[in-house]
């Protein structure tokens, strides 16, 4: 068995567990192990990694994220940051702050709707700061958290909107741009 295929399995195993909310004991996942027709043996036999990315994978498979070490530099990192902070204003650099964050890809951030906001981002202060800010900017209109006007209408933001705003940042701080991809996320090793 080739081990994305171990993988894979494993995955569905997790997910059905999770589905059912209970937490199993060995007998359970023996017994599911045998529903699937798969040897305990052959699904174990897998290293994983790194526990943050195989986590973030079990979380992200079926939303199509992938999860990606930080592209930049601790001090690069460290000079956007400032810049953003340095601009609180700007609606795309706001959605940048929120992707340094880790663990949501610029197509999670620009489809983000203020109920979002409530329900998977307040888990980190840091993200909360960012979303909270960006719906300060367009108080009456509450489609999505990342909108600016275009042509005299509120309009959603795009992915290549915030890789654009990445680019220019790092054009101004002397820096190296990396292309982020539209469906990467940082990992969060926290």
């Amino acid at each position: 068995m080739k081990k994305e295929d171990k993988i894979t399995v494993l995955c569905q195993i997790v997910n059905q567990i999770i589905d059912e909310n209970q937490l199993p004991d060995e007998d359970k996942i023996r017994k599911i192990l045998e529903e699937k027709g798969k040897k305990e043996e052959d699904i174990l036999k897998f290293l994983v990694p790194d526990r943050h990315i195989y986590k973030n994978y079990l979380l992200c498979s079926d939303r199509g994220i992938r999860h990606i070490d930080n592209p930049y530099t601790d001090d690069e990192t460290e000079e956007i940051k400032e810049w953003i902070e340095l601009h609180p204003n700007d609606i795309r650099g706001l959605a940048l702050g929120l992707w340094f964050t880790g663990d949501i890809s610029l197509v999670e951030i620009a489809n983000m709707k203020p109920d979002d906001n409530y329900n998977y981002v307040h888990r980190k202060w840091e993200r909360a700061r960012f979303t909270t800010r960006a719906l300060e900017l367009h108080l009456e209109n509450k489609d999505y958290v990342f909108m600016a006007i275009k042509e005299g209408r509120w309009e959603k933001l795009t992915p290549q909107s915030f890789q654009m705003k990445l680019y220019h940042i790092c054009n101004r701080l002397g820096i190296g741009y990396k292309k982020l991809n539209r469906n990467e996320a940082m990992v969060c090793k926290e």
